[in-house]
């Protein structure tokens, strides 16, 4: 089996951002690897 990617949400709403997480928690192919509630902090947890 193919290993999981990794997503990273980024939203400035905290309501869906947990709606999108729980989603992706049932799913075998991705895992949440972060998250964050606007761009700026999105792109400095993309670089890590």
């Amino acid at each position: 089996m193919a290993s999981k990617k990794s997503i990273l949400i980024i939203d400035d709403h905290p309501l869906f951002r947990e709606g999108l997480k729980s989603i992706i928690a049932g799913d075998r192919y991705f895992s949440v690897e972060g998250e964050a509630g606007d761009a700026r902090s999105g792109f400095a947890l993309a670089k890590k």
